[in-house]
Order: C-alpha cells, then structure tokens, then sequence
C-alpha cells in the first residue's frame, strides 16, 4: 500500500477525534473572521430580507458575535472555535458509541 495515502486504520481513534477537534476549532476561529470581511463586503446592502437572512446565518453560525468592544478581536475566535470543537468532539463520540453498539 502506498504510504501517502491515508489509512484510516493506521491511526487510533483518540488521534482521529483529537485531529477532528482540532480542525473544527480551526474552523470555528475562522467562521467570525470570514463573516467579518463578507458584512464588510455587504456594508450598503439595503434593508431588507437578504439583510435579515445573512445576519440571521451570522448570529446562528457565530453566536459570539455579539461580544462588543477591543476584546471581541481575541474572545470571538477562541470561544467560537471551543464551539466548534466542543460540537465535533461530540458528534465523534456519538458517532462511536452508536458503532460500538452495533
């Protein structure tokens, strides 16, 4: 077998959901800086149903967003990325125990 490609039996399942949960902490602190440049973006987007429908995915997407002032710049990452990985570890442990079960 080729040694580049991945084999998922080659790694134990604390590394897969520690490699899992650190990709969605990544993903998590990323989220608010992606909706950061996108509402930058769509600074004059009129009032309207498009508004409604991006602010409603930014708050349910980064539900930090809401943190105000000079410290919303460090806290907003951290904590939705801690989301994030909080959510993804669960579902992998989940997703474990029901294989477990079967």
């Amino acid at each position: 077998m080729n040694a580049t490609c991945y084999d998922p039996e080659m790694h134990s399942a604390p590394e897969r959901f520690m490699r899992g949960t650190f990709l969605a902490f990544g993903i998590g602190a990323g989220v608010p800086a992606f909706w950061g440049i996108v509402a930058m973006l769509l600074f004059n987007l009129p009032e309207g149903l498009a508004s409604r429908v991006f602010w409603s995915t930014v708050y349910i997407t980064c539900p930090f967003w809401v943190i105000e002032g000079p410290s919303a710049i460090i806290l907003m990452p951290l904590l939705n990325g801690c989301l994030y990985a909080l959510l993804a570890f669960g579902a992998a442990k989940g997703y474990a125990s029901l294989r477990e079960t079967q």
